[in-house]
Protein backbone atom coordinates (compact mmCIF):
# COMPACT_ATOMS: atom_id res chain seq x y z
CA UNK A 1 0.00 0.00 0.00
CA UNK A 2 1.17 3.64 -0.59
CA UNK A 3 1.53 6.48 1.38
CA UNK A 4 -1.19 8.51 1.94
CA UNK A 5 -0.39 12.14 0.50
CA UNK A 6 -0.43 15.17 2.80
CA UNK A 7 -2.26 18.11 1.25
CA UNK A 8 -1.85 21.38 1.05
CA UNK A 9 -2.41 23.98 4.30
CA UNK A 10 -5.24 25.61 2.05
CA UNK A 11 -6.44 22.12 1.46
CA UNK A 12 -6.43 20.99 4.96
CA UNK A 13 -8.71 24.01 6.48
CA UNK A 14 -11.25 22.98 3.29
CA UNK A 15 -11.17 19.61 4.63
CA UNK A 16 -11.64 20.44 8.41
CA UNK A 17 -14.26 23.19 8.00
CA UNK A 18 -11.60 25.39 9.56
CA UNK A 19 -14.53 27.94 9.79
CA UNK A 20 -15.78 26.32 12.41
CA UNK A 21 -13.42 28.28 14.74
CA UNK A 22 -14.64 31.59 14.09
CA UNK A 23 -18.54 30.71 13.82
CA UNK A 24 -17.93 28.99 17.47
CA UNK A 25 -16.26 32.25 18.61
CA UNK A 26 -13.22 30.08 20.04
CA UNK A 27 -10.55 31.69 17.89
CA UNK A 28 -7.42 31.81 19.54
CA UNK A 29 -3.46 33.00 18.18
CA UNK A 30 -2.71 29.35 17.50
CA UNK A 31 -5.53 26.83 17.42
CA UNK A 32 -5.86 27.09 13.16
CA UNK A 33 -2.62 26.01 13.57
CA UNK A 34 -3.25 23.61 16.74
CA UNK A 35 -6.22 21.82 13.93
CA UNK A 36 -3.53 20.87 11.37
CA UNK A 37 -1.59 19.36 13.91
CA UNK A 38 -4.49 17.18 14.42
CA UNK A 39 -5.02 16.53 10.56
CA UNK A 40 -0.83 16.09 10.41
CA UNK A 41 -0.59 13.19 13.21
CA UNK A 42 -3.59 11.66 11.78
CA UNK A 43 -1.98 11.24 8.28
CA UNK A 44 1.22 10.18 10.24
CA UNK A 45 -0.35 7.49 12.18
CA UNK A 46 -1.88 6.27 8.71
CA UNK A 47 1.30 6.48 7.40
CA UNK A 48 3.00 4.70 9.90
CA UNK A 49 0.56 1.46 10.01
CA UNK A 50 1.30 1.09 6.28
CA UNK A 51 5.16 1.76 6.63
CA UNK A 52 4.97 -1.14 9.27
CA UNK A 53 2.84 -3.28 6.94
CA UNK A 54 5.20 -3.22 4.45
CA UNK A 55 8.28 -4.13 6.25
CA UNK A 56 6.15 -7.32 7.17
CA UNK A 57 4.83 -7.74 3.21
CA UNK A 58 1.26 -7.21 4.41
CA UNK A 59 -1.82 -6.25 2.76
CA UNK A 60 -3.46 -3.69 5.59
CA UNK A 61 -6.28 -2.80 5.96
CA UNK A 62 -7.51 0.95 7.22
CA UNK A 63 -10.86 1.99 8.15
CA UNK A 64 -12.35 4.91 10.26
CA UNK A 65 -13.92 3.74 13.54
CA UNK A 66 -16.55 6.06 14.95
CA UNK A 67 -18.05 5.68 18.85
CA UNK A 68 -21.28 3.41 19.18
CA UNK A 69 -23.16 6.23 20.91
CA UNK A 70 -24.62 9.38 18.81
CA UNK A 71 -25.09 11.77 21.99
CA UNK A 72 -23.16 13.82 22.70
CA UNK A 73 -22.14 14.53 26.57
CA UNK A 74 -19.88 17.17 27.41
CA UNK A 75 -16.72 16.32 28.49
CA UNK A 76 -16.72 12.85 27.62
CA UNK A 77 -14.13 11.70 25.37
CA UNK A 78 -15.49 10.43 21.63
CA UNK A 79 -12.71 7.50 20.61
CA UNK A 80 -12.54 8.14 16.89
CA UNK A 81 -9.45 6.47 15.45
CA UNK A 82 -8.69 4.41 12.51
CA UNK A 83 -8.69 0.68 12.62
CA UNK A 84 -6.27 -1.94 10.57
CA UNK A 85 -6.31 -5.42 9.98
CA UNK A 86 -4.46 -7.79 7.85
CA UNK A 87 -5.50 -8.45 4.48
CA UNK A 88 -6.16 -12.59 3.94
CA UNK A 89 -4.45 -13.01 7.64
CA UNK A 90 -6.03 -14.44 10.89
CA UNK A 91 -5.00 -12.76 13.93
CA UNK A 92 -3.09 -16.14 14.99
CA UNK A 93 -1.18 -16.11 11.81
CA UNK A 94 0.29 -12.35 12.19
CA UNK A 95 3.57 -12.13 13.33
CA UNK A 96 3.76 -11.00 17.00
CA UNK A 97 6.53 -8.51 16.10
CA UNK A 98 4.15 -6.53 13.66
CA UNK A 99 1.76 -7.20 16.28
CA UNK A 100 3.84 -5.07 19.04
CA UNK A 101 4.83 -2.17 16.61
CA UNK A 102 1.31 -1.62 15.50
CA UNK A 103 0.52 -1.58 19.70
CA UNK A 104 2.89 0.79 20.15
CA UNK A 105 2.52 3.04 17.59
CA UNK A 106 -1.17 3.00 18.51
CA UNK A 107 -0.39 4.24 22.12
CA UNK A 108 1.58 7.12 20.42
CA UNK A 109 -1.07 8.29 18.28
CA UNK A 110 -3.74 8.11 21.33
CA UNK A 111 -1.14 9.80 24.11
CA UNK A 112 -0.37 12.68 20.79
CA UNK A 113 -4.36 13.20 20.53
CA UNK A 114 -4.78 13.51 24.04
CA UNK A 115 -1.92 16.61 24.06
CA UNK A 116 -3.44 18.10 21.18
CA UNK A 117 -6.62 18.58 22.86
CA UNK A 118 -4.65 19.45 25.85
CA UNK A 119 -2.98 22.26 24.10
CA UNK A 120 -6.51 23.43 22.78
CA UNK A 121 -7.67 23.68 25.83
CA UNK A 122 -4.82 25.53 27.17
CA UNK A 123 -4.49 27.91 25.17
CA UNK A 124 -8.52 28.79 24.79
CA UNK A 125 -8.22 29.38 28.67
CA UNK A 126 -4.64 31.58 28.86
CA UNK A 127 -6.16 33.86 25.89
CA UNK A 128 -9.36 34.26 27.37
CA UNK A 129 -8.20 34.76 31.11
CA UNK A 130 -5.01 37.29 29.94
CA UNK A 131 -7.67 39.68 27.84
CA UNK A 132 -10.15 40.13 30.72
CA UNK A 133 -6.69 40.70 33.30
CA UNK A 134 -5.61 43.30 31.07
CA UNK A 135 -8.90 45.33 32.04
CA UNK A 136 -8.37 45.14 35.52
CA UNK A 137 -5.12 45.92 37.14
CA UNK A 138 -6.24 44.87 40.61
CA UNK A 139 -7.31 41.34 39.42
CA UNK A 140 -3.96 41.08 37.54
CA UNK A 141 -2.17 41.79 40.22
CA UNK A 142 -3.93 40.19 43.25
CA UNK A 143 -4.93 36.94 41.48
CA UNK A 144 -2.36 34.48 42.33
CA UNK A 145 -1.07 31.85 40.24
CA UNK A 146 -3.23 28.65 42.70
CA UNK A 147 -6.24 30.77 42.01
CA UNK A 148 -5.69 30.96 38.15
CA UNK A 149 -4.90 27.19 38.27
CA UNK A 150 -7.64 26.33 40.57
CA UNK A 151 -10.28 27.91 38.31
CA UNK A 152 -8.80 26.37 35.55
CA UNK A 153 -10.12 23.01 36.88
CA UNK A 154 -13.31 23.89 36.98
CA UNK A 155 -13.80 24.93 33.11
CA UNK A 156 -12.93 21.97 31.75
CA UNK A 157 -15.25 19.18 32.39
CA UNK A 158 -14.87 15.25 32.25
CA UNK A 159 -18.17 13.30 32.53
CA UNK A 160 -15.89 9.82 33.35
CA UNK A 161 -16.39 8.98 36.66
CA UNK A 162 -12.69 8.27 36.15
CA UNK A 163 -11.07 11.70 34.80
CA UNK A 164 -10.45 14.04 37.47
CA UNK A 165 -10.56 17.80 37.04
CA UNK A 166 -7.51 18.88 34.80
CA UNK A 167 -5.81 21.68 36.54
CA UNK A 168 -3.17 24.10 34.02
CA UNK A 169 0.40 23.52 35.64
CA UNK A 170 1.53 26.58 37.13
CA UNK A 171 4.61 26.82 35.12
CA UNK A 172 2.47 26.78 31.83
CA UNK A 173 0.47 29.33 33.25
CA UNK A 174 3.61 31.87 34.59
CA UNK A 175 4.48 31.67 30.69
CA UNK A 176 1.74 33.05 29.48
CA UNK A 177 0.29 35.09 32.10
CA UNK A 178 3.73 36.91 33.34
CA UNK A 179 3.11 39.71 35.64
CA UNK A 180 6.33 40.73 37.81
CA UNK A 181 3.55 42.42 40.08
CA UNK A 182 1.38 39.21 41.10
CA UNK A 183 1.40 37.96 44.31
CA UNK A 184 2.17 34.61 45.01
CA UNK A 185 -0.48 33.39 47.02
CA UNK A 186 -3.35 35.84 47.26
CA UNK A 187 -4.81 37.20 50.86
CA UNK A 188 -8.44 35.18 51.79
CA UNK A 189 -9.65 38.37 52.24
CA UNK A 190 -9.29 39.37 48.45
CA UNK A 191 -10.23 35.06 47.57
CA UNK A 192 -13.48 35.63 49.44
CA UNK A 193 -14.41 38.88 48.16
CA UNK A 194 -17.01 39.06 46.21
CA UNK A 195 -14.96 41.18 43.13
CA UNK A 196 -12.86 37.77 42.74
CA UNK A 197 -16.26 35.30 43.45
CA UNK A 198 -18.01 37.17 40.98
CA UNK A 199 -15.48 37.02 38.41
CA UNK A 200 -14.76 33.89 39.16
CA UNK A 201 -17.83 32.48 38.58
CA UNK A 202 -18.63 34.49 35.06
CA UNK A 203 -15.67 33.06 34.12
CA UNK A 204 -15.98 29.55 34.76
CA UNK A 205 -19.30 30.02 33.31
CA UNK A 206 -18.17 31.58 29.97
CA UNK A 207 -15.34 28.83 29.76
CA UNK A 208 -17.19 25.66 30.26
CA UNK A 209 -19.90 26.81 27.34
CA UNK A 210 -16.55 27.46 25.25
CA UNK A 211 -15.20 24.38 25.95
CA UNK A 212 -18.21 21.88 24.82
CA UNK A 213 -17.53 24.22 21.48
CA UNK A 214 -14.17 23.58 21.47
CA UNK A 215 -15.19 19.92 22.14
CA UNK A 216 -16.90 19.74 19.30
CA UNK A 217 -14.73 21.36 17.03
CA UNK A 218 -11.45 18.91 17.89
CA UNK A 219 -14.14 16.17 17.77
CA UNK A 220 -14.99 17.33 14.39
CA UNK A 221 -11.55 17.91 13.20
CA UNK A 222 -10.82 13.69 14.22
CA UNK A 223 -13.85 12.56 12.14
CA UNK A 224 -12.99 14.41 9.11
CA UNK A 225 -9.23 13.47 9.06
CA UNK A 226 -10.39 9.89 9.48
CA UNK A 227 -12.85 10.17 6.86
CA UNK A 228 -10.22 11.87 4.44
CA UNK A 229 -7.55 9.22 5.08
CA UNK A 230 -10.40 6.30 4.49
CA UNK A 231 -11.15 8.38 1.17
CA UNK A 232 -7.28 7.97 -0.07
CA UNK A 233 -7.40 4.43 1.01
CA UNK A 234 -10.50 3.56 -0.92
CA UNK A 235 -9.03 5.38 -4.17
CA UNK A 236 -5.72 3.38 -3.51
CA UNK A 237 -8.08 -0.02 -4.12
CA UNK A 238 -9.78 0.86 -7.38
Amino acid sequence: MQQIPIPDEHEIDTILNMSLLESFGITTTNNKHLARQVFYSTIKYANNLIEIANKYNYQLEIKATYPTRTKYEPGERFRISLNNKVKDLEPSQVSPEFKAEIKAEQLRFAQESLYQQVRLENELFVERLSSKLKRSKRLNDLMSLNTIAEMSAECFCRSSKKSKPRMICKKYLRQYLSNPNRVASAKKKFESSKFLVDFRDKFITEMQRLSVLLDISFIEFKFLSVKYIETQVEAQRT
